[in-house]
């Protein structure tokens, strides 16, 4: 009985969470109350602030339920028994992209949170630069294990540059999200994002790439001359 109850109210979080988002992607944060959301779901008010204490929090959870899998996946690509840690980041990426571009609950996630954050009205400002700053540090910290896994794996250079490789990759993270959300009439996500993905992951591997640490290079060369 315990666990049918539990299961329940798991499907109540996940159908306020459902209504939460298309109310919120159509009509703004502001402007949608927990009542409207109580209504759609069909749960009274009391029900949601059983789950949510305010819209900060589902708005919170929506952002999180929706970045697991792919936080998932990476944590997969840290471990020493991976066999292909730049394959693995690289499905990664692509996979990000792809779900991106479609028009699924990753899309309305992103667009909501990253192209058209003015419907977060004024939940957008309350939330610290601090908290934003934190998820992108945490997403850089995971690339960073990522190719240091590589490198010992012999599938990077020894003098590749963890940390501007990070940058790098989150940057074409960034484009890749906004150029599928605002250039969808340009960005042809299907082919284009496999494209991006090799010719970037080519440049990561090769010896003369922007991404060689040459100062750990002429140490290296020093030293074992």
């Amino acid at each position: 009985m315990a666990r049918k109850s539990k299961q329940d109210a798991e499907q109540t979080r996940q159908a306020i969470l459902d209504v939460a988002l298309q109310l919120f992607s159509c009509q703004g944060v502001a402007n949608t109350s927990l009542s409207e959301v109580a209504r759609g779901a069909g749960v009274t008010r009391g029900a949601i602030y059983w789950h949510f204490a305010n819209k900060k929090e589902l708005l919170d959870d929506l952002w999180n339920q929706a970045i697991l899998p792919y936080e998932s996946l990476a944590e997969i690509g840290k471990r020493t028994d991976e066999p292909d840690p730049m394959g693995h980041l690289r499905k990664i990426i692509e996979k990000l992209l792809l779900d991106v571009s479609q028009q699924g609950r990753a899309r309305q996630v992103f667009q909501l949170w990253i192209l058209d954050r003015g419907k977060l009205g004024q939940l957008d400002r309350n939330e610290s630069m601090q908290e934003q700053e934190q998820r992108r540090l945490a997403g850089l910290e995971r690339f960073e294990a990522i190719f240091n896994n590589a490198i010992n794996q012999g599938q990077l250079p020894a003098a590749f540059d963890v940390r501007l490789g990070a940058l790098g990759l989150l940057s074409l993270v960034d484009v890749g999200i906004m150029s599928s959300m605002g250039l969808s009439q340009h960005f042809h996500a299907i082919t284009d994002v496999p494209r991006l993905a090799s010719s970037f992951f080519h440049m990561l591997r090769s010896e003369k790439s922007a991404f060689i640490d040459t100062s750990h290079t002429a140490k290296n060369t020093s030293t074992h001359g």
